[in-house]
């Protein structure tokens, strides 16, 4: 039997429906039929902190507060795997009132100093930089601080924007300070800053910033001594409030949140030499029954090469005070009376009198004595109202022919408090 040849005639003695595929179109097929495209290919992460973020600066007496936040990820937007050091970097600006040396139009500067080294975590991060004793005095000159994320292997992204603040002279610490109760509310006094170092350095006037936080000593509902008030009364306290000088309370009328009061220093350029600042301020937001304390820091504002920056001097030690309004209201002004009488009507007087200043007023009381005959033995004034009066004005229609009167009014508040009796005023009925 010859022997057949597989190949001869150029068949495949395969079974039928199948073919023979070489190595290379096979695996080019497959590919085709069944793999997915991977997409290019990413290099290798270099595990880098993202930049520091949020970076600012603080000048507070001899240091500068530090704050930024560190990011959690990388720049590649993976989760921080290995461990932070920031890196803090002090850059020193010409002081503005020295005229700096100039490089290609530019500010000389010295480089970014490395001044501190720490390790952090992803989150908020805070620093005090103690200022050296030449970056203490004199004037003024601009600080720029930066930080820098670096991971296990000091590699970073770079630099974090800059945060800027203020060497030279601190403003001058206030001291103890005092809190003394008032009428129209706390009185906060402190010393006056001293003239010779504003003027001497050709520095701008400071600030007092008041720092105010809140504690309720309020009674339970139902024990508050207010509750005696009648509702009629209670809602006459939109009396007009008094006006002052260096008052303080637009804000958080009563809010326990931390509250900041200012007082502006009455120094300008014209009359630095001799003029205080004002050592003081009323804070008429405070109610009755709250325990207020106060912290005080004088500050100064700069412009250092087109950024506002503040010095702060030392913080005073925290003063305490609980308000209580144990002081009656003013006595009414401008007490006025008219006579009225017809021929139809029983004669009557109309009185009136200047609505009194305070907000916690709730009316008046009116009192009347007969002074026909003077020469008799004096006869006690008489409340002729039966409530208070919520305005300011009264019409006494219980008067005679022939008799004479004398009048005045009391302030009333809403803790009961009555003032002192008001000028007199005399009115008669002639026969």
């Amino acid at each position: 039997m010859p022997l057949q040849r597989p190949f001869a005639s150029g068949r495949s003695t395969l079974p039928e429906g199948r073919l023979l595929l070489l190595p290379g179109l096979s695996c080019l097929l497959a590919f085709s039929l069944g793999c997915a495209n991977p997409g290019s290919p990413r290099p290798p992460s270099l595990h880098l902190p993202s930049l520091a973020q949020k970076v600012t600066a603080e000048r507070s007496k001899d240091q500068v507060l530090l704050n930024w936040f560190t990011p959690s990820t990388t720049t590649d937007g993976d989760s921080v795997r290995t461990s932070i050091t920031a890196v803090v970097c002090r850059e020193v600006s010409q002081p503005t009132s020295v005229p700096a040396p100039q490089r290609g139009g530019a500010l000389l500067q010295d480089s970014c100093k490395e001044i501190q080294r720490l390790s952090v975590n992803p989150g908020a991060q805070r620093t005090v930089d103690p200022l050296p004793s030449n970056f203490r005095s004199g004037r003024s000159g601009l600080l720029t601080y930066r930080v820098e994320l670096l991971n296990d292997r000091r590699r970073s992204a770079g630099l974090s924007a800059p945060a800027f603040a203020a060497s030279g002279a601190a403003p001058a610490p206030v001291g103890p300070i005092t809190v003394t109760p008032r009428r129209d509310g706390l009185l906060i006094t402190w010393r006056p800053e001293p003239v010779s170092l504003t003027s001497d350095l050709e520095l701008p006037p400071s600030v007092v910033e008041l720092k105010r936080s809140t504690t309720s000593n309020l009674p339970a509902p139902g024990e508050n001594s207010r509750s005696a008030i009648a509702p009629t009364q209670r809602a006459s306290r939109h009396l007009p409030a008094m006006n002052g000088r260096n008052v303080a309370g637009e804000k958080g009328q009563g809010d326990p949140q931390d509250v900041l009061l200012r007082s502006r220093s009455s120094q300008t350029s014209a009359d630095r030499n001799g003029a205080p600042d004002p050592n003081g301020l009323i804070d008429k937001s405070v109610i009755d029954g709250l325990t207020y304390t106060y912290i005080a820091q004088r500050v100064r504002t700069e412009e250092l090469a087109g950024h506002q920056l503040e010095l702060r001097g030392d913080p005073s030690p925290p003063a305490t005070l609980t308000f209580k309004q144990l002081f009656p209201p003013d006595p009414p002004r401008g007490l006025l009376s008219v006579r009225s009488s017809s021929f139809s009507a029983r004669p009557a007087i109309d009185l009136s009198w200047e609505p009194g200043a305070e907000s916690d007023l709730i009316g008046y009381n009116l009192y009347r004595r007969d002074n026909t005959n003077p020469s008799a033995p004096l006869t006690p004034f008489v409340l002729l109202n039966h409530a208070l009066i919520q305005g300011a004005a009264f019409h006494d229609p219980d008067v005679l022919t022939g008799h004479s009167y004398l009048y005045r009014v009391t302030s009333v508040d809403e803790h009961l408090k009555e003032s002192a009796p008001s000028a007199e005023i005399q009115e008669a009925f002639d026969k």
